[in-house]
């Protein structure tokens, strides 16, 4: 293209317009063999952010001689990329000019959902081969990177250095549930219209993982909370539901808790006694749950109950959304670990509620205490990785600076192995947690994706933090140092929110196709009662 740059080709083309601008290329375009013209040029990104998001803009212009158009990209492929900027190869294809003619973007995100999208003013989708490409992203984004940031700091001031107290006198800290809400990290994942943050859902992956880093307690507060109170009223809930219940969450004004487990009901919770019965254009409902995490301080209740007493197991099973004037809390569990939370039993009796509180169908909410654990294990998994990070820090400054016969600990390599092991295992965890999060984010299947990334975490945090106690000795053993309270803390990630066993037996029905059936045949016999 001889005196044209792309940039000018650009400008000429689109003014610029777009979220994407082509510096100069070195050289000039060669004068090619027909109608084919092949070019390297840098796109520069005006929003470098994307690239973390997977949907990289690219610019693919129509920089032709004779102002000939762009029809098609052939052979289109990722040829270096850079922080802010891509170059990229491309094969093109040109005819004459159309009325309508735009220009060509490349949608990342699309690919990964294995679509193609045509961005920008008209410009029909070209022929020839599939130009979409294909990226893994492996760095946070700028935005997610600030809230990693900003969680990391109000940890390290405000939880850090109160957590060994809390946890010595079983105090939990009501009010820095207020100043998190105030910095938008108890609704960090919600929409904006709700009182949220409105950041994606990994970045709230990262703010549980650096909370639960300072203070597992404080994590698990916040994830019950979000996970299982907040976005399954986002996800289920009406539009009045939503307006209603939401921002009050979001904004820190009440306290969400999750109330599936009874006694007799844990792992096997379609095994659920407490019942609903129609009253007029409502329920009374009556029953008793346990292991209640923010019980005591809870606002607002996403509790489950039997609508259907005639039918057995979770079908029958319907979700309602009751306040802490309809409860009645009546034990302070007494735990190994997590001493900066609450976990109850609470009791319901005779509780009065409209129809307006039944959350999603009737007879159907057992659909919403399973995609809400679903995507609640991956929630856990990152308290799980926050809480191995921090005993991974004691025992890596600890080798450091102790000392024996004569040289560090941490020169000895069976100290030097375990370190290596932590460090290995925590990045394998976080890659599982991550893309979990991310399938979660972009709608996709995170069933067994959860399951793996909580059975891997959880196991990990366990081991590991008891590997941090043996590098730390007998020092370890002591309230001294915080990693005897880590290794309490991480062993209820083995538990709750489905135990270990429970993830393999997830993991095993989603690979023999188990699941599948069982869901099918629920359907049939849902459709012919």
């Amino acid at each position: 293209m001889p005196k044209h740059d792309l940039a000018a080709a650009h400008a000429e083309h689109c003014g610029g317009a777009r979220s994407g601008r082509v510096a100069p290329v070195a050289g000039s375009l060669p004068e090619g063999k027909g109608r084919g013209y092949e070019f390297v040029a840098r796109l520069e990104l005006r929003d470098p952010s994307r690239t973390r998001q997977r949907a990289i803009e690219c610019l693919c212009l129509g920089a032709c001689p004779q102002g000939r158009r762009q029809a098609a990209l052939h052979d289109l492929r990722l040829w270096r990329e850079q922080r802010g900027s891509l170059v990229v190869r491309a094969a093109i294809e040109c005819e004459a000019p159309r009325a309508h003619d735009g220009f060509r973007f490349l949608d990342l995100g699309a690919a990964a959902a294995g679509e193609r999208k045509d961005r920008g003013q008209g410009g029909g989708a070209p022929h020839g081969a599939d130009t979409t490409l294909r990226a893994v992203e492996f760095e946070l984004s700028p935005e997610q990177r600030e809230i990693q940031a900003l969680a990391r700091d109000f940890a390290r001031e405000r939880i850090e250095p109160n957590a060994a107290q809390w946890d010595r006198e079983h105090a939990f800290p009501r009010q820095l549930f207020s100043e998190l809400a105030e910095i938008g990290l108890m609704g960090a994942c919600l929409p904006e219209e709700y009182g949220g943050a409105g950041a994606d859902f990994l970045s709230y992956i990262l703010v549980l993982e650096e909370l639960s880093r300072a203070d597992a307690g404080v994590g698990v507060t916040v994830a019950v909370h979000t996970s299982a109170v907040t976005l399954p009223l986002l996800a289920f809930g009406t539009e009045e539901q939503r307006a209603r219940f939401v921002p009050p969450l979001a904004q820190g004004e009440h306290l969400g808790a999750f109330a599936l487990t009874e006694a007799e009901a844990g792992s096997d919770a379609g095994a659920l006694r407490t019942r609903a019965e129609p009253d007029g254009d409502g329920w009374v409902i009556d029953g008793a749950k346990q292991w209640i995490t923010n019980g005591r301080h809870a606002g607002t209740f996403l509790l489950f109950a039997r609508t259907d007493p005639a039918t057995a197991g979770a079908r029958g099973v319907s979700a309602f959304v009751l306040d802490a004037e309809h409860v009645r809390v009546t034990r302070d569990e007494e735990k190994l670990g997590l001493n900066s939370s609450v976990t109850n039993d609470i009791v319901i009796e005779g509780a009065r509620v409209g129809r307006d509180r039944l959350l999603h169908e009737e007879n159907h909410g057992f659909r919403v205490a399973m995609q809400t654990l679903d995507g609640g294990r991956i929630g856990i998994a990152a308290q799980a990785i926050g809480i191995t990070q921090a005993a991974y820090d004691v025992a890596v400054e600890y080798a450091k600076e102790r000392r024996a016969f004569g040289q560090r600990i941490g020169d000895f390599q069976a100290i030097a192995h375990k370190l290596a092991n932590m460090s290995m295992e925590l990045d394998a965890a976080r890659l599982l947690v991550y893309r979990a999060a991310w399938l979660k984010q972009v709608g996709r299947p995170h069933t067994d994706a959860g399951a793996k990334a909580k059975l891997f975490a959880s196991e990990m945090a366990r081991r590991q933090t008891g590997e941090a106690i043996q590098i730390l000795g007998g020092y370890g053993y002591t309230k001294e140092f915080p990693v005897e309270r880590y290794y309490r803390d991480a062993k209820i990630t083995e538990i709750y929110e489905g135990t270990s066993e429970i993830q393999r037996l997830v993991i095993a029905r989603q690979i023999l196709g188990t699941h599948e059936r069982a869901v099918a045949r629920s359907t049939a016999e849902n459709s012919s009662a």
